[in-house]
């Protein structure tokens, strides 16, 4: 069963690989996507730090009394 499946998604990655190619030679590049991901990773890059740095300063205090 387990074969079965890899081998399946492997015919399904080779068929997809093939598709994405054989558009791209038949078409060229798509320039606007590739425009749309530049715009959008220096966005993503700086929520990235904006969330690791939100991280960093809201960690646990774990210096608390106790109750004795």
């Amino acid at each position: 069963m387990f074969w079965m499946v890899m081998v399946i998604l492997s015919i399904f990655v080779i068929e997809e690989t093939t598709y994405y190619f054989w558009n791209r030679y038949v078409y060229g590049p798509n320039v606007q996507r590739i425009e749309i991901w530049k715009n959008r990773f220096p966005i993503l890059v700086m929520l990235i730090r904006r969330k690791h740095k939100n991280t960093e300063t809201t960690e646990p205090n774990n210096h608390e009394k106790s109750s004795l």
